[in-house]
């Protein structure tokens, strides 16, 4: 009998929460989910996301307040009805230490795995957001990790267990598409597509200019990286 796995996020954007989902159910597991986007965003037809309001916003940013005691109590409502022998905290930036505690008070033999593709040790990161993840990782039995070098920070928080986490990509929607059916816009010799962090990838860049190559860069976060820096060779693609 296959063990139960119970995947906690936002499930904002199919390629995170959700692409774990079905990967888990193509292998005829038994996998369910707990989600709150709906508790906080509208999603217009084009995609674009807007808070529900203010009211809604405060509390998304500063982790606190009606609508998280809400999701917290439904998330421990709903693992005491499944009992799930494996919780999957996907990013789950909301769930509260204490709601964990309840759980394995109750549940002692279900397995806590915690994951994020982000990194919440950065300095740079919005003041608290990461607050209660950080919190959570004594509490958790095995942390993956998207990178090598965030093995030694979740120790130092109380790691019991840390295994990376590979990159992966959605059959479905990353595949080869031939030359002549892409866009001329993104025809070049180096694209870069993803949002700016202070992790060397902005000097990275500028050095593969530097060396003569052609750059494509998409993503958000550029225009502000590089606002004081007037020699920057990327100012003529943002």
């Amino acid at each position: 009998m296959s063990k139960s796995i119970l995947i906690v996020g936002e499930f904002m954007w199919p390629w995170y929460q959700e692409a774990l989902l079905n990967s888990f159910k193509s292998q005829g597991l038994d996998v369910d989910s707990f989600k709150w986007f709906d508790f906080f965003w509208k999603r217009f037809p084009n995609n674009e996301l807007k808070f529900k309001s203010l009211f809604h916003k405060i509390q998304y940013v500063f982790l606190e307040g009606p609508i998280i005691i809400r999701i917290n109590n439904m998330f421990y409502e709903k693992t005491m009805s499944q009992r799930p022998d494996i919780i999957f905290l996907y990013s789950a930036t909301l769930i509260s230490n204490s709601t964990i505690q309840r759980i394995k008070q109750k549940l002692p033999a279900t397995i806590f795995c915690q994951y994020t593709n982000d990194n919440p040790f950065s300095k740079d990161r919005t003041f608290g957001i990461w607050r209660k993840f950080l919190k959570n990782i004594p509490l958790c039995d095995i942390h993956f990790v998207f990178r090598e070098s965030d093995k030694e920070f979740y120790v130092n928080y109380g790691a019991k267990i840390v295994k990376p986490f590979l990159p992966y990509y959605i059959t479905e929607k990353d595949f080869h598409i031939p030359i002549n059916k892409i866009p001329i816009e993104f025809h070049s010799e180096v694209v870069f597509a993803g949002h700016y962090e202070n992790d060397g990838r902005l000097e990275i860049l500028e050095d593969i200019i530097i060396k003569g190559y052609k750059l494509k860069l998409f993503g958000s976060g550029w225009d502000s990286a590089i606002k004081n820096k007037i020699n920057s060779p990327l100012r003529c693609l943002t």
